[in-house]
């Protein structure tokens, strides 16, 4: 797996891996060798050893798969697929049989713990069904991940996730009503700390987002109040229903 130089959130970089993939892996299953390759870990172009981050194992094994052309991809965990809701919570929550990529990455991103958000991302742009198994019960069917499943309309809704430690920081505009470039400013501070937003609302004169990371709230927020009003509200957490 070749990553650009993030070493602890390496990004994969597609086009060498694929080829690295088809240089040396693909013989070697066409020549009816099961072939077994970490996940998790890769290296830059120069060799230098790097980690993809949490979930990388899982995204590693999504990656091969879709650079390979795999019929389906497989992601085994401890539990019987995804399910209806948490079960450390809900203690009869259902197995999930068949969802959509948008289904699923929508609850991988905002809290369901079977899979990470990026998961899924290489299996949807090849369309490759992507499965997730139980290996503690390898008989179980699991949950089928599909680009157009077959909709169940007495099925109003699949599954609930949630995401705990959420910050939520309220913006207002100084002017009556939003300027012209108000949100870009916004956005625009966020990236430069490198700030995942998960929700946001706006209203005519202000804007409220959502983050986890608080590691350059403090920069934020300071860069911000020199166009706007600023409040922050921590210990919340975004309850996301599919």
């Amino acid at each position: 797996m070749i990553t650009d130089e993030q070493y602890t959130k390496a990004v994969p970089q597609f086009e060498t891996t694929e080829r690295k993939l088809r240089e040396i892996i693909l013989p070697k299953i066409n020549n009816g060798y099961v072939v077994i390759s970490q996940g998790f870990i890769g290296s830059t172009q120069n060799g230098i050893t790097t980690t993809i981050g949490r979930g990388g194992s899982d995204y590693s094994a999504a990656i091969i798969g879709a650079l390979l052309d795999a019929e389906d991809i497989q992601i085994w965990t401890d539990v019987d697929g995804i399910l209806s809701s948490d079960p450390s919570i809900v203690k009869d929550a259902k197995k999930i049989k068949i969802m959509s990529f948008n289904e699923a990455a929508e609850l991988a991103y905002f809290g369901a713990r079977v899979l990470h958000p990026e998961t899924i991302l290489p299996a949807v742009k090849k369309n490759i069904p992507v499965r997730v198994l139980n290996s503690k019960n390898p008989s179980s069917s699991g949950t089928l991940i599909v680009a157009k499943p077959k909709t169940d309309k007495r099925c109003i809704v699949k599954s609930i996730a949630y995401k705990e430690g959420i910050t939520m920081i309220s913006i207002v505009s100084t002017r009556m009503f939003l300027a012209t470039g108000f949100l870009e400013n916004v956005f625009d501070v966020f990236h430069k700390y490198e700030t995942v937003v998960h929700t946001v609302a706006t209203s005519e004169v202000s804007v409220t987002a959502t983050i986890d990371n608080v590691k350059n709230l403090s920069h934020i927020i300071k860069e911000v109040k020199q166009f706007a009003t600023v409040s922050v509200t921590d210990k919340k957490a975004i309850i996301c229903i599919v």
